[in-house]
C-alpha cells in the first residue's frame, strides 16, 4: 500500500493601515506540518516571519508573495496585490462674525482620517491662540489677515489665510 500526501496549500489575509500592512498567514497544511514561511513584499523587502507587518516606503499597489514548506519538503506559493496610501490630511477652514472689535471664530475644519487634535491660530497682530473656536478682541479698527493651522493625530496639518475686517 502506497501512502497518499497532500500538498500544503499557501493563502494569506492582509489588513493595510495608512503605509503599514499586517499580513497573517491562512495557509492550509497538508500531510505534514508547514515549517516555514518566505515573503516577498514586492519592494525588495522579505521575511521569514508566520504573521509579518510591513510599512511601506511609499504608496501604490504591491505584488506580495508567501512560498511555504512543509516538514516533508513540498511548497506552495500564493500572490496578491495590496494597495497602501499614506493617511490623508485635514482641511483647514473657519468663519466668523464681527461685532465692533470683537470676533468671534468658528473653526470649520474638515478632519482627513486622523481626528483634528490642535489648532493654532495668527490674528494677524501678532496675537494668537491654540483654542478651537476663540474669541478675539482687536485694538483697533482694520483689516487683518487671520491665519488657521490645524493638525491631526497623524501628525499632519493644513493652513487657511483670510483677510477680517475688524
Amino acid at each position: 500500500l502506497g501512502v497518499e500526501y497532500f500538498m500544503p496549500v499557501a493563502s494569506f489575509t492582509y489588513s493595510t493601515e495608512f503605509l503599514t500592512a499586517t499580513f497573517s498567514d491562512a495557509s492550509i497544511p497538508g500531510s505534514s506540518a508547514i515549517v516555514s514561511w518566505g515573503w516577498d513584499f514586492g519592494d525588495d523587502s522579505t521575511s521569514t516571519e508566520q504573521n509579518p507587518v510591513h510599512t511601506y516606503a511609499e504608496e501604490g499597489t504591491y505584488m506580495v508573495s508567501l512560498t511555504i514548506a512543509d516538514e516533508n519538503g513540498r511548497t506552495d506559493s500564493y500572490t496578491a496585490d495590496v494597495m497602501v496610501a499614506p493617511p490623508v490630511a485635514p482641511t483647514a477652514g473657519f468663519s466668523y462674525g464681527v461685532n465692533q472689535l470683537t470676533v468671534s471664530f468658528a473653526d470649520g475644519s474638515e478632519a482627513g482620517d486622523g481626528a483634528i487634535t490642535g489648532w493654532s491660530w495668527d490674528f494677524g497682530d501678532d496675537s494668537t491662540s491654540m483654542e478651537q473656536n476663540p474669541v478675539y478682541v482687536y485694538p483697533n479698527t482694520g483689516v487683518y489677515s487671520v491665519s488657521l493651522t490645524v493638525t491631526d493625530e497623524n501628525g499632519l496639518e493644513d493652513d487657511i489665510t483670510a483677510d477680517v475686517q475688524a
